[in-house]
């Protein structure tokens, strides 16, 4: 009975001993499994991010600021406009110091002289108030347009033609290059109207004549006009210096 009884113990004990076995080789065959399973990229990228990785730039701007915009200089009290401007702002007039011999060359004389001067000097300071409203600087007045502007209108009014081009060919850059300007933008002209008002109006009210008027590259300017037979006759020249 004896032995039996050992033989018994033996028995059960190598069962329990099995079962224990089996369970753990259950147990380590799903841990490895899951040890397998690669974690995921996105996992991955939430770990730490590496001291040697630069930083982000992709959230620069591409575009290159705008600068602000330059505000204009406060006349200080008493301060005169230069001599040479007329800015719009019923200031004196640089038309006044320039001698009209020029203008016309139809006779005309000392009291249309002056009529003629004050309104070319007219004018520029309404080309110059439209000029303000588009953001340019005013134009200042450089008598050596002036002399090419006052020589085309006297011509235009001598020989009836309304053109551009001199009688003798000459091109608005050759008449202001004549006068000693040899930075020439453009020029406009036109006959018949009979205040500045309303020749300043008919420009702006062409296409191609507000353009030059508001071409803020342009930076001078000189007007000239005739009182001669189908006028009055009216040039502007325009220049880049």
């Amino acid at each position: 009975m004896g032995l039996l009884a050992c033989a018994v113990a033996i028995l059960l004990t190598g069962v329990v001993i099995g079962r224990m076995s089996a369970r753990s080789s259950v147990v380590d065959d799903l841990y490895l499994r899951n040890s397998e399973h690669s974690p995921s990229p996105v996992a991955s990228a939430r770990g730490a991010t590496p001291r040697d990785r630069p930083t982000l730039d992709h959230v620069l701007r591409t575009v290159t600021p705008v600068a602000p915009a330059e505000q204009p200089q406060r006349k200080t009290r008493g301060e005169q406009p230069p001599s040479n401007v007329i800015d719009g702002s019923g200031g004196g007039s640089p038309y006044s110091v320039l001698t009209p011999g020029a203008n016309g060359g139809d006779g005309a004389n000392d009291a249309d002289a002056r009529r003629a001067a004050s309104m070319e000097a007219e004018v520029v300071r309404l080309v110059n108030v439209e000029r303000r409203k588009r953001g340019c600087r005013p134009l200042r007045v450089d008598p050596r347009l002036v002399e090419s502007a006052r020589a085309h209108s006297a011509e235009m009014a001598s020989s009836g033609l309304f053109r551009h081009n001199s009688p003798g060919g000459a091109t608005p850059w050759d008449r202001m290059g004549a006068a000693g300007y040899s930075e020439g933008g453009a020029e406009t002209i036109a006959r018949g109207y009979q205040t500045a008002t309303e020749v300043v109006r008919g420009w702006m009210a062409g296409r191609s004549d507000r353009a030059t008027l508001l071409n803020c590259r342009l930076v001078a300017t000189g007007v000239g006009v005739s009182m001669g037979e189908g006028g009055p006759w009216w040039t502007e020249d325009f220049g880049y210096s």
